[in-house]
C-alpha cells in the first residue's frame, strides 16, 4: 500500500512539471504570432502567398460609373396605364422609397390654415402653431404606397355666425395624422 502511495506522489510530481508552459506556448495562447517580416499580429491574421496574390489580382475598391441610362435612378412615377413602376435600377420591384416630407409639410400647413367650418358656430383655424412629422412615397410589389405621420398644434377661434361674437378660442392638438388610420391608403 505504501508503495502505491509513493508511486502516486511521484506521478503527481511529474504531472505538475508537465503543467508548466514554455514561453512560446504562452505566446501562442495569448493569440499573437510573428509574421515573416517580424511583426507581431493577431493569431487570425492570414498572409497571402505570392501565388495567391497573383491569382486574386487587383482587389482594391473601384468607383462604379453608370454605363447607360438603364442604371441611372429615376423619379418614382406612375406609367400611362396607371400602374406604379419602380426605377430602372429596381427591375425586381423591391422596396423603393422617396422622401416627400417637405412637400407634404407645406401642403398640409396651407390646407389646415384654410380650414373654416360653418354650422351652428363658425370655426376658423387662425394659425398652425406646430407641424412635425415625415412623409414618403414607396413602391413595393408594384403598388404605390403613401406613408406619413404628422403631429399638429392648431390655434382656433369659435364665433357665432349671426353676430360674429367670439364664443371660444384655444389650441387643438392633432397627435396622429398618419397613413395607418386612413381607409383609402
Amino acid at each position: 500500500r505504501e508503495a502505491m502511495k509513493k508511486n502516486q506522489s511521484n506521478d503527481a510530481e511529474s504531472d505538475s512539471e508537465d503543467d508548466a508552459l514554455t514561453e512560446s506556448e504562452l505566446a501562442m495562447m495569448r493569440g499573437y504570432k510573428k509574421t515573416k517580416d517580424g511583426r507581431t499580429t493577431s493569431y487570425f491574421t492570414r498572409e497571402l502567398s505570392e501565388d495567391e496574390k497573383q491569382k486574386l489580382g487587383d482587389i482594391a475598391p473601384k468607383k462604379l460609373e453608370p454605363s447607360g441610362s438603364s442604371n441611372v435612378p429615376t423619379r418614382l412615377s406612375t406609367s400611362t396605364d396607371g400602374i406604379s413602376r419602380p426605377s430602372a435600377w429596381n427591375k425586381a420591384g423591391t422596396w423603393e422609397e422617396k422622401d416627400t416630407t417637405s412637400w407634404c409639410n407645406s401642403q398640409l400647413r396651407s390646407r389646415l390654415e384654410d380650414v373654416t367650418v360653418t354650422s351652428k358656430y363658425n370655426v376658423e383655424i387662425l394659425s398652425v402653431e406646430e407641424l412635425t412629422g415625415d412623409a414618403s412615397v414607396a413602391i413595393a410589389g408594384g403598388k404605390k404606397r403613401y406613408i406619413f405621420d404628422f403631429h399638429a398644434k392648431l390655434k382656433y377661434e369659435l364665433t357665432k355666425p349671426d353676430t360674429g361674437d367670439k364664443v371660444a378660442s384655444g389650441i387643438l392638438r392633432l397627435p396622429d395624422i398618419c397613413s395607418t388610420s386612413h381607409e383609402e391608403l
